[in-house]
Order: C-alpha cells, then sequence, then structure tokens
C-alpha cells in the first residue's frame, strides 16, 4: 500500500486541522482543576474550629472546674458542719 504525494499532503493537512482544532479547545489543565478560594477555605476552617471549641474543648473545661467548684464548696459545707 503506497501513498502518493496528494494523499501524503492530505493527511499532514488532516493532522494540521486536528492538532489545530485542540489548540482552539478551551479546554486545559487548570480549568479541570477545581477553583482555589483561600477565603472560603478559612471561613470552613473557622466553622471547624468553633466545633471543636463547642463539642470538645467547653465541656471538657466546664467538667474540670465544675469538680473543682464542686470540691471546693462540698469542703467549705463538710467544714461548717462537721467541725
Amino acid at each position: 500500500m503506497e501513498l502518493s504525494a496528494e494523499n501524503l499532503a492530505l493527511h499532514d493537512r488532516d493532522e494540521q486541522e486536528f492538532d489545530s482544532s485542540d489548540d482552539d479547545s478551551e479546554y486545559t489543565y487548570e480549568t479541570d482543576l477545581v477553583y482555589h478560594d483561600p477565603q472560603k477555605e478559612w471561613e470552613e476552617n473557622l466553622v471547624q474550629l468553633k466545633t471543636l471549641v463547642n463539642f470538645v474543648l467547653l465541656p471538657v473545661i466546664g467538667k474540670v472546674l465544675g469538680r473543682r467548684f464542686a470540691n471546693y464548696v462540698w469542703m467549705k459545707i463538710a467544714s461548717r458542719i462537721y467541725s
């Protein structure tokens, strides 16, 4: 199967059109990436931090302080009752 000069020219022209159509497309690697918004990410991190404080740190701190306060109050009451 031998290609003539005319067939080669048509083949080259088809490849050039195919290549140029790729160049004209708006698709790039950057458009495939998810848009990175630092402000939105910062706000999401703040929400996570507030959730951590509300559901983990505050109950632990309240538990510790509550036990200390209850112990202090009981010592005062017990010292008045039993002394």
